[in-house]
C-alpha cells in the first residue's frame, strides 16, 4: 500500500471514530492501523472503508454475539432448521459430555440436504453456541458459521469459529482449526511513560502508551469475544474484537478489531487494527 493511500486511509478511520463517539458510549482516545491490509490493496481498501462506517444503512450488523456482556447459553439436542435455503429442512445434533465436572462437545453432526455425508465434530474441548448460516462470498452457496465458547481462556472469555464453505459435494471449514483470532505477541514497558507493544504475526508494532503502568502489569491479547456478522451488498464479512489486557490482566486496555470475508474458498483478512480506550 503506497503512503498516499495509507494516509487517506488512516483519515478515514479518525472520521470514523470522531462521528461514532456519542453513540459508542466510550470515549476513543486512540486508533491506529495495525499492519498492511492483505490482498489487492484496491480492492480491500475499498471494502475496509464501507466496513468502518458502521452507520451506514447498507451494510448493517445482521448477528452479534459479545461474550463480556452475555451469559453463554450452550445449545444441546436435537435441531432443525433450512440452513442451506433450499426448502428442505436440515438438522443439527448437539451431545454434550462431562468430565470431572467439565463440560465439552462429545458430538456435532450437521446434515445438509444437498450434501451426501454429514459435518461432523467428535471429542472437541469447548462448548457449542450458536450456528449461522449465510452467503459469505459472492458464489451460489450457502456458508454455515459455527459459533463455540472456548471454555473462558483468559480475561472476559474468548469465542471461537468454524467457517463450513460448501465445494460442490461436501460441507469444509476453511478455518482449518476452531478459529479464535490471529496470534500477537505483547511487550510491557512499566513506569510514568510507559505502555504496550503489540506486533503482529508479520512484524509490525503498535505503540500504546499508557500512564503509570505498574511493575506488575501483564499485557496480552486474548483470543476473540465479540463477533458480528455485517451485510456487504452481496456477501457477508465476519468482524471480531480481540481483548488487550493490562495491570495483572484487570484493565481493558482497548481491543484488536479485525474483519474478514471468504474469499477463494479461504477466511481472508480485510482490515486489521487497534482502538484504544
Amino acid at each position: 500500500m503506497s503512503k498516499f493511500r495509507r494516509s487517506w486511509l488512516i483519515i478515514l478511520m479518525c472520521a470514523w471514530a470522531f462521528l461514532s463517539l456519542g453513540g459508542c458510549g466510550r470515549e476513543h482516545i486512540e486508533i491506529e492501523v495495525l499492519s498492511d491490509i492483505h490482498g489487492s490493496s484496491e480492492k480491500v481498501s475499498d471494502m475496509s472503508e464501507e466496513i468502518l462506517n458502521e452507520e451506514n444503512e447498507q451494510h448493517e450488523v445482521i448477528y452479534s454475539f459479545d461474550n463480556s456482556e452475555m451469559s453463554s447459553k450452550l445449545i444441546e439436542g436435537f435441531f432443525s432448521e433450512d440452513y442451506n435455503g433450499d426448502g428442505i429442512e436440515d438438522s443439527l445434533l448437539v451431545e454434550m459430555g462431562e468430565q470431572e465436572g467439565s463440560f465439552f462437545i462429545n458430538k456435532l453432526e450437521l446434515k445438509i440436504s444437498c450434501v451426501e455425508n454429514p459435518y461432523l465434530m467428535e471429542n472437541e474441548d469447548c462448548l457449542f453456541l450458536d450456528a449461522f448460516s449465510g452467503n459469505f462470498d459472492e458464489d451460489a452457496d450457502i456458508e454455515i458459521l459455527l459459533l463455540f465458547d472456548m471454555k473462558y481462556a483468559g480475561a472476559n472469555g474468548r469465542l471461537g469459529i468454524r467457517l463450513l464453505d460448501f465445494d460442490g459435494t461436501q460441507y469444509g471449514d476453511v478455518c482449518e482449526d476452531i478459529f479464535s483470532g490471529h496470534q500477537y505477541s505483547v511487550t510491557v514497558k512499566a513506569g510514568k511513560n510507559g505502555g504496550y507493544t503489540i506486533s503482529s504475526e508479520n512484524g509490525f508494532a503498535l505503540e500504546i502508551n499508557r500512564a503509570n503502568v505498574s511493575e506488575s502489569a501483564l499485557g496480552k491479547v486474548t483470543g476473540f469475544y465479540s463477533i458480528d456478522i455485517i451485510s456487504c451488498d452481496d456477501t457477508n464479512c465476519i468482524r471480531i474484537k480481540q481483548y488487550v489486557a493490562g495491570e495483572d490482566m484487570m484493565d481493558h486496555v482497548g481491543d484488536v478489531v479485525s474483519e474478514f470475508r471468504l474469499e477463494q474458498g479461504e477466511l481472508m483478512l480485510l482490515d486489521e487494527r487497534v482502538i484504544t480506550y
